[in-house]
C-alpha cells in the first residue's frame, strides 16, 4: 500500500493502471488516507477552467466547455467563482496539498510512470502530456494517456508523424512536451548484443551532442512561455571515455533559454553489462528526467 503514487489529478482508474494495482486498491488508499475525493475534484475542474480562461481570454464559455470537457453548466457555474471557496471535509484532507499528503513525491524512483506521473500533478497539473517528440514505440505511455501529438525520427506506431513535420507546428503553441533520445553509442555493447537490436544508436560523439541541441531548440521554439520540456537523459562511456551528457543537457538548455526547475532520477532495477573482463569507471545504472521551464 506504501508503494503507491496517488495523483489527484488522475481518475481513479488511471491511478489503479498507473501503479499497477486494482480500482479497489486505490478506493481503499483513498479511504485509509483520508483524502477528500470530492474536494479534490473540485478543486481540479476548479484550476481546468480558470487556467483555460487565462489562455483563451476572449473565448466564448460554449468553447471553454468543449476545451475543458465539462458542461456548459458546470464552467459557467466555476467561472463566477472569484476564488475557490469549498472546504475540505473534517478529519479528511485534500491530496493536492502537498505539504499535507502523506503520499510525498520523491525525486528518485525505479518507475519511469512514477516519475512522470510525479511531474504531471507539480508542474504540468494535468492528467496528460500534449506532445512526445521521441514516441519509438510507446513504452513510455503504456500507464499514462497517450499525448495528442506523437513524432519520431522513424515512425514506427500508427498515428506517429514524421519529426520533420513537427517543425511546421506554430511556434510557441505548446504547454508541455517530451524528449527521450537514444543513450547508446554504436557498438557499446557489441553489434550482436540486445541492447544494440533494442535501442537506437548515436554513430558519433558530434551526433549525439548535436541531436541534443536540435531537440532542445526545436522544444523552445514550440513551447509557449512559460511552458514545459520533459526530458530524459543519462551520462554513458564510449571508448573508454565519459560522455557527461547530462551536463551538456542542462548547460544548453539554460543557454537556449529555459530554467531547470527541477531533477527526477530513475534508477534502474537491471542493467546488461558491457562485454569485457575489466572495468574501466563506474557502472551507470541511473537516467534523469529534467523539468525544464522556458523563461
Amino acid at each position: 500500500m506504501n508503494e503507491v503514487l496517488y495523483n489527484p489529478n488522475f481518475s481513479i482508474d488511471q491511478n489503479a493502471r498507473v501503479n499497477g494495482v486494482s480500482v479497489a486498491t486505490i478506493r481503499k488508499y483513498i479511504k485509509e488516507k483520508g483524502i477528500d475525493r470530492r474536494f479534490d475534484e473540485k478543486l481540479k475542474i476548479f484550476n481546468k477552467i480558470k487556467a483555460l480562461q487565462k489562455l483563451h481570454k476572449e473565448c466564448p464559455v460554449s468553447k471553454l466547455a468543449k476545451l475543458s470537457g465539462y458542461s456548459l453548466n458546470t464552467v459557467k457555474k466555476y467561472l463566477l467563482l472569484p476564488d475557490f471557496s469549498f472546504e475540505v471535509s473534517p478529519d479528511k484532507y485534500s491530496a493536492f496539498d502537498l505539504g499535507k499528503c502523506r503520499n510525498i513525491i520523491k525525486s528518485v524512483s525505479s518507475s519511469q510512470t512514477t516519475i512522470l506521473s510525479s511531474i504531471l500533478q507539480l508542474y504540468i497539473h494535468n492528467d496528460h502530456y500534449e506532445c512526445d517528440f521521441t514516441y519509438s514505440k510507446g513504452i513510455f505511455w503504456k500507464r499514462l494517456q497517450q499525448p495528442k501529438l506523437k513524432y519520431d525520427k522513424y515512425p514506427q506506431e500508427k498515428g506517429v508523424r514524421k519529426l520533420d513535420e513537427a517543425y511546421a507546428l506554430p511556434d510557441s503553441s505548446l504547454n508541455n512536451c517530451v524528449v527521450d533520445l537514444p543513450f547508446l553509442m554504436c557498438g557499446s555493447f557489441g553489434k550482436n548484443s540486445i541492447n544494440e537490436r533494442r535501442f537506437s544508436s548515436f554513430s558519433t560523439e558530434t551526433e549525439l551532442y548535436e541531436t541534443n541541441y536540435a531537440m532542445i531548440k526545436l522544444a523552445y521554439q514550440k513551447l509557449k512561455r512559460g511552458g514545459f520540456l520533459i526530458m530524459k537523459t543519462m551520462d554513458v562511456s564510449y571508448a573508454l571515455k565519459q560522455l557527461w551528457v547530462s551536463d551538456y543537457v542542462v548547460q544548453t538548455a539554460k543557454q537556449i533559454g529555459f530554467e531547470l526547475k527541477d531533477k527526477f532520477i530513475l534508477v534502474a532495477k537491471r542493467r546488461p553489462l558491457h562485454k569485457g573482463d575489466k572495468q574501466h569507471m563506474a557502472r551507470k545504472l541511473h537516467s534523469y528526467y529534467f523539468v525544464f521551464r522556458k523563461r
